[in-house]
């Protein structure tokens, strides 16, 4: 397996745990057990670990995908970088503009906005 698929693979566990983790922490907060709330915070701590290789999987990906696929698929795989940037904190990718001189995220998401 390329580090495409184990992007994809991996992408949801962060997700995911995050929710099981502080289901951990939340269980022995109101049951006063140790046990829970400890491995809720070793998840937490797993789930940045495995953040980080996801984060290095999808930007290997995007090298291999990008230019491979049609201007729209570009758009969405630029939307979606800089939505994982954004959460980790890290700073945006300069991208390119499309034909309109819109930048991709405000053309398709500054649209379902208005639509609201």
């Amino acid at each position: 397996m390329d580090a495409t698929h184990w992007h994809l693979l991996l992408n949801h566990f962060p997700i995911l745990g995050t929710l099981f983790g502080l289901g951990l922490i939340l269980a022995g907060m109101l049951r006063h057990k140790p046990i829970l709330t400890n491995a809720g915070l070793l998840i937490f701590l797993l789930l940045a670990l495995l953040t980080a290789v996801v984060f290095q999987t999808g930007e290997i990906a995007h090298e291999k995908l990008y230019m491979n696929v049609s201007e729209a698929s570009q758009d969405w795989i630029l939307i979606h970088q800089g939505m994982a940037r954004q959460e980790i904190g890290g700073p945006p990718r300069r991208t390119r503009h499309d034909r309109t001189g819109q930048h991709p995220k405000n053309r398709f998401c500054g649209n379902l906005a208005r639509r609201t």
